[in-house]
């Protein structure tokens, strides 16, 4: 994996529009145009684009639509402070935080289609030395954040220990904290996201298969896809991330524990995040069948908000439709991300920024563009909810 570098910062807010159309790698095509229904004006559409991130003083971000085959828009906006202000580019590491979970969802889904786990398998099964009170859980309300394992990283203990500490923490240690407490609610009562889980889940998932959990996601998702630059960071090669403090672009890093690799602290490229979307439209990790069956299974979702029927959270990534379309995907970082794909039109959207701080700028541009090819977001009138 690459070696993400921080030199030092340079106090830049300006947004400049990067050069036109950057080329997509061999074998795919650019293509000139968006295809969407009606007249869809890309001119328009960037400059929406470049609203949002002005809104919410983004230094740099990259956008990419992928159509089946074809990369149909690749654009880059601002600069990397991190390298001296230079423009923003498709190779520019960017952090996936929380959206790293597609990997996950996508690597698990993999070794279920190879025949190396089964989602309805009890973690009992799967290991027999976690504790025996988790042993009748399956698998998949691990990935959907219904098991009711306790919660880590908000007890008293862990916010105890030290950012160096915490980055040294290992399974055995999570067991220690959490293993011998009762669950937070009855498998299937209750939905808690959390990273603690998917570390001892991604652990046993090790000891089944004899390999480290950041080479079996090399297997199953960024190898067959050549994200030659998509991996875990530690905290002193991390790409970097933005916030602004008394009128200051700063930097802010993100505190990953190699246990949690799974639920966050993954680092790609926007030129990787188009070979991921281009590799699940060219089947190079799922079946169509897989996809579009286990993936979107409504059996497996754990509805939220004003989720509708259909939508939720899934198997490590949220379900969500727009127009006639279903996407499956992720966010990360409060706004720093957001990668989605919709099997059966192989339309995928990937937005990376550098701001970090919660602007939900990412998630805000990846809603824009599905809205303007398929139609808007699906959700329950908010008199109905309460919320």
């Amino acid at each position: 994996m690459r070696s993400l570098i921080l030199p030092a910062l340079a106090p830049a807010l300006a947004l400049a529009l990067a050069p036109p159309a950057l080329a997509a790698s061999e074998p795919t095509q650019t293509a000139s145009e968006i295809r969407g229904p009606g007249d869809l004006d890309r001119a328009e559409l960037l400059g929406e684009v470049e609203a949002i991130l002005a809104k919410h003083a983004v230094p740099g971000a990259h956008v990419t639509l992928t159509m089946g085959p074809d990369i149909v828009l690749s654009r880059a906006f601002g600069t990397d402070p991190s390298a001296g202000g230079a423009p923003y580019t498709e190779q520019t590491p960017a952090r996936l935080a929380s959206a790293s979970k597609l990997l996950t969802a996508l690597t698990v889904l993999s070794m279920v289609e190879e025949g190396t786990l089964s989602l309805d398998e009890t973690l009992g099964s799967l290991d027999a030395d976690l504790p025996a009170h988790w042993h009748a859980i399956p698998i998949w309300r691990v990935l959907n954040h219904t098991s009711g394992i306790p919660m880590i990283v908000t007890r008293e203990d862990f916010n105890a220990l030290s950012q160096e500490e915490q980055l040294a923490l290992t399974p055995a240690d999570l067991l220690a904290m959490i293993g011998s407490e009762p669950l937070d609610f009855a498998p299937g009562e209750g939905w808690h996201y959390q990273q603690g889980a998917y570390a001892l889940l991604t652990r046993s998932l090790e000891k089944r298969t004899g390999m480290a959990w950041t080479d079996l996601v090399a297997q199953h998702v960024t190898g067959p896809t050549a994200m030659a630059s998509t991996g875990f960071a530690p905290l002193a090669q991390q790409a970097a991330a933005y916030e602004i403090k008394d009128g200051e672009l700063v930097q802010r890093p993100g505190v990953y524990p190699a246990i949690f690799a799974a639920a966050g602290g993954i680092d790609t490229t926007p030129a990787d995040a188009a070979g991921l979307l281009l590799g699940l439209s060219q089947g190079r990790i799922l079946t169509e069948e897989t996809l579009r069956h286990v993936a979107l299974d409504a059996e497996r979702l754990h509805r939220l908000g004003r989720d509708v029927e259909g939508e939720g959270y899934g198997l490590a990534m949220v379900v969500q439709r727009f127009g006639d379309l279903t996407f499956f995907g992720h966010s990360g970082g409060g706004g720093l991300a957001d990668i989605r794909y919709a099997p059966g039109r192989q339309l995928g959207i990937a937005v990376l920024t550098n701001r970090a701080g919660g602007t939900g700028a990412a998630t805000e541009i990846a809603d824009l563009i599905a809205t303007r090819l398929v139609g808007d977001a699906h959700r329950t009138p908010r008199a109905a909810t309460g919320s």
